[in-house]
């Protein structure tokens, strides 16, 4: 009996011994359990940043994009206007060509009627003068048949 109660004595002891081993084994856990939950938020607040700055990115990135469309727009508005200035320029230069050759016609119509005036006026006076000796002829040839 007293063999069962030393046998006792030792399973109550190695008891006690493996519920003070849990009881540390715990605490080192609930220890570990507050570490990890500490760690926990702080990567949790770590992952709000990160987020923040990813919506940050994002809305950048979709004004960028913005950015570029309208700078193609601007662009794409700039060629054709210069495409439609080049044809308004040559559309100008034929018509300054243009109105050089009939500013050339008009002075070469304008020094052909200068012409055409003189020699209307030397007729007119070559007419005159013919007029005024066919005049004098006449008064002269009545005087010789009267």
């Amino acid at each position: 009996m007293f063999q069962e109660i030393c046998e006792t004595a030792e399973r109550i002891s190695e008891f006690i011994e493996q519920v003070d081993c849990l009881e540390s084994h715990a605490k080192d856990l609930v220890s570990e359990n507050l570490s990890l939950q500490a760690e926990l938020l702080r990567k949790d607040d770590v992952l709000k940043g990160l987020l923040f700055d990813l919506s940050l990115l994002q809305e950048y990135a979709s004004k960028n994009k913005d950015q570029q469309d309208e700078i193609e727009e601007i662009l794409s508005s700039l060629e054709a206007l210069e495409d439609e200035i080049s044809a308004k320029s040559c559309e100008l230069g034929q018509a300054i060509a243009n109105s050089q050759m009939l500013e050339t016609q008009l002075q070469e119509k304008t020094d052909v009627i200068s012409a055409l005036e003189l020699g209307t006026l030397e007729e007119r006076e070559s007419v005159k003068l013919l007029s005024s000796e066919n005049l004098g002829l006449r008064a002269h040839g009545s005087k010789v048949f009267c």
